[in-house]
């Protein structure tokens, strides 16, 4: 996904041109940066330095990496926090530039087990330059929305506890629990179905909602999703892409059925029984800056 730097709307990575205001993305020159962010043939972002297209192969022209003017960023900025010495409690920073639409490095998790923890990416939603909505850009793990099948809301959901607790503490140093907000979020109704999404609930770690979901992606191809390794041996249900199914925290159909993303991207009101078994999970959360 990458977002217009016109009208900061979600457009899919091969876009020409914003599907909102009509942005030529290729004739765009970011002055922030320097250079051309995208490629004017096919789209794609340009790495820095590009000489030519890695998608395409055409020629990238005016793309000189010139001097960035840190003002001008300064609201794009991220600092990540990284424990050195917990005993010490010191702790070092990076910086990083990250717009909406692009992705960054925060935590760890598994992709295969075996290989032990590796970075988790995560997808830029909105920053606002004090604070920014991230998702993960992958499917991260496997769980059941709710281990029983029984009338759940997402505040009394299995899913909404582990994701504050296991995962919040497995993922996350202490530096970076720091950063990350907590977060009051509205639970709204299913607006087909009008089944109830409960009462306001304050978490770390959560889940989109359909709002969420209908605000921030544009259509079934940025919202499909593919499911690591990891994801994949715990039992998401992935083709042949490793495209895989994803829970929102909405209700579905009845309390006993939450909505889901489905492996084509279609925002599937019904949802599935939240007992079910092979959908995957993709955190989301606020993080200061």
């Amino acid at each position: 996904m990458k977002n217009c730097p016109n009208c900061t709307r979600i457009n899919e990575d091969k876009a020409k041109f914003c599907f909102n205001c009509g942005l030529n993305f290729g004739k765009h020159y970011n002055k922030s940066i320097g250079r051309k962010e995208y490629c004017e043939n096919c789209g794609v972002n340009l790495a820095t330095n590009a000489i030519f297209c890695i998608e395409c192969g055409t020629k990238v022209e005016n793309n000189q990496n010139l001097p960035i003017d840190d003002t001008k960023v300064e609201n794009e900025t991220v600092t990540l926090c990284i424990d050195v010495d917990e005993k010490k409690k010191k702790t070092k920073t990076k910086k990083i530039s990250v717009n909406v639409g692009q992705t960054m490095q925060f935590g760890s998790y598994y992709l295969p087990e075996e290989m032990g923890k590796t970075p988790i990416e995560w997808v830029v939603l909105k920053n606002d330059g004090e604070k920014m909505f991230i998702v993960s850009k992958f499917i991260l793990d496997c769980k059941q929305y709710n281990t029983k099948n029984s009338d759940v809301t997402w505040e009394v959901s299995t899913i909404r506890q582990w994701l504050n607790d296991d995962f919040y503490n497995d993922a996350f140093t202490s530096g970076e629990k720091r950063q990350i907000l907590e977060t009051s979020l509205e639970n709204e109704d299913n607006p087909k179905h009008k089944s109830m999404g409960g009462n306001k609930t304050n978490d770390k770690v959560f889940l989109l909602s359909i709002d969420e979901t209908q605000t921030f992606f544009q259509n079934d191809n940025v919202r499909k999703c593919k499911a690591t390794e990891y994801a994949l041996n715990n039992g998401a249900h992935g083709l042949i892409d490793y495209s895989s199914v994803w829970w929102l925290r909405s209700p579905g159909k009845d309390q006993r059925a939450a909505v889901v993303i489905s492996n084509t991207g279609n925002l599937y009101l019904d949802g599935r029984e939240v007992n079910a078994k092979n959908v995957g999970v993709r955190p989301a959360m606020w993080i200061s800056l």
